[in-house]
């Protein structure tokens, strides 16, 4: 929509609310023209947002205004900016509060989605957190109104900010006053779903069962969250392990690993937690919204299966608080309309692990033959050893092998193997076309690696990772 040559975007009355308290919300208003017909100006910008009789206009029918895009982007940065001192303002209601923090964080995970490069608003994010942490955590009712705020909020860039905020709230409960800790899990929870950018709408809103190619895709969502992150400082190892490991169950039955119980970190358990009560809130194709008392119900047949007992009973216990501490949330509605795309939160779950699908026959290694790997693409931050790893080779053929590993390795990564073939020493390049839980003493995983061509010693051990190429790239069959 245009005035003047300017672009006008449609704000909510709720959005606009939170805006006014915004150093920079002096900006020209407009009201939505009758039948369709052009927006009339409301109020210039010497009167702006903080003027505006809200509940006239409502009460009018209105349930959104006009502003020219570029000045509401100044309002809205200002607003970014200012979340601290509003925060820590003592003469501020706590609806007020977290209407800010809502608005604020909305927008900075609506910006990660369109950017395509979250690099770019890491910093962003990390402020974000920072000022949640100081501001949120320690006033128990803007943190209760956020909570209940986040029922009525299902857009892809809502979800990112409530499973970060709910996330934080949590290993508060849990955790205590332990700012690394706390600032490691609420980026992960704000960046949990980023690998599911690369997915088409046609997966992620998919109704029907999945297929197992489509249920594969899936499952790589974790790790392409974590590839997407780069090497951003502000994504500590911590962080991207929690990434990787949110769609773990606590009875084994997650992925892309498996893992169970312990062997699951703490804030991954807490994001698991956190992720499927705003997924349960959201109004799905196939099933209504639950209420928020609903989906804890429902979440809690789960307690040992999906999730960790004493996470969820932490989570009760905060959402019980945190919903008597509030006895009204007023409407502070984020304009979703206004994105566009399938919801990335939708959560694929039942689906059956597939079968490796074996292209050359493999033959099993009855001696105990090893293999030394060297991470040479290593997914950046992942936890793990850069060195040598040595690994008994299970089977082999000629355009792979199946090997036994202590640690995990992630479909994607690039390692370089050298094997003894009786000729002396050949070192192979190879991509990671799967890992899973093992079942030989000793040896916690397994891992399928495919051959891609021949590598000399020093091409091996350089530490240059090769994080450009494809797994999909042509492979060249070792002789």
């Amino acid at each position: 929509m245009e005035q003047d040559g300017n672009e006008l975007k449609a704000v909510t009355m709720g959005a606009a609310r939170a805006l006014a308290r915004s150093s920079a919300s002096n900006v020209s208003i407009y009201l939505p023209g009758d039948a369709g017909g052009e927006p009339v100006l409301y109020r210039g910008a010497g009167i702006g947002l903080p003027n505006v009789n809200y509940r006239r206009l409502e009460a009018s029918g209105l349930d959104h205004l006009l502003i020219d895009a570029e000045e509401l982007r100044r309002c809205e940065r200002a607003l970014e900016s200012e979340l601290a001192d509003i925060l820590f303002d003592p003469t501020i209601d706590a609806n007020d509060k977290a209407a800010c923090a809502q608005q604020v964080g909305v927008n900075v995970a609506r910006d990660f989605l369109a950017a395509g490069r979250p690099a770019d608003h890491m910093d962003r994010a990390a402020r974000l957190v920072d000022t949640l942490i100081d501001g949120v955590l320690r006033d128990r009712q803007v943190a209760g109104t956020l909570l209940n705020m986040s029922a009525h909020h299902q857009s892809t860039a809502s979800h990112l900010f409530a499973v970060g905020a709910l996330s934080t709230m949590l290993a508060f409960e849990i955790l205590g006053d332990q700012p690394e800790k706390l600032r490691a899990i609420a980026m992960a929870g704000m960046l949990h779903d980023l690998g599911k950018m690369s997915l088409g709408a046609e997966i992620l809103s998919k109704s029907t069962p999945l297929t197992a190619e489509e249920m594969l895709l899936i499952r790589q969502h974790p790790i392409e969250s974590v590839r997407l992150l780069g090497d951003d400082p502000n994504a500590s190892e911590s962080v991207r392990l929690m990434i990787l490991q949110h769609h773990e169950r606590f009875d084994g039955r997650g992925y892309p690993l498996g893992l169970r119980a312990d062997e699951v970190e703490l804030g991954s358990r807490i994001i698991a937690v956190t992720d499927a009560f705003h997924a349960m809130i959201g109004k799905r194709d196939y099933r209504h919204e639950f209420s928020p008392i609903e989906a804890v119900a429902k979440m809690r047949f789960q307690v040992g299966a999906q999730f960790d007992p004493r996470v969820f009973e932490a989570w009760e216990n905060l959402f019980r608080r945190s919903f008597s501490s509030v006895d009204r949330v007023l409407d502070y509605s984020i304009d979703d309309t206004a994105e566009t795309g399938p919801g990335y939160h939708v959560d694929h779950q039942g689906a059956r692990k597939t079968a490796i699908d074996r292209k050359t026959p493999r033959h099993a290694c009855p001696q105990p033959i090893k293999a030394r790997c060297l991470r040479t693409g290593r997914l950046p931050g992942v936890s793990g050893v850069w060195g040598k790893i040595e690994c008994p080779i299970r089977d082999v053929s000629r355009s792979g092998a199946c090997i036994d590993l202590t640690a995990p390795m992630y479909r994607g990564e690039v390692v370089s193997v050298m094997l003894d073939t009786g000729k002396g020493e050949q070192w192979i390049r190879a991509v990671v076309r799967w890992c899973r839980r093992g079942d030989v003493e000793g040896w916690r995983y397994q891992a399928g690696i495919q051959f891609m061509h021949r590598v000399s010693a020093a091409e091996a051990h350089s530490d240059q990772p090769m994080l450009g190429l494809s797994v999909d790239d042509e492979v060249l069959v070792v002789t």
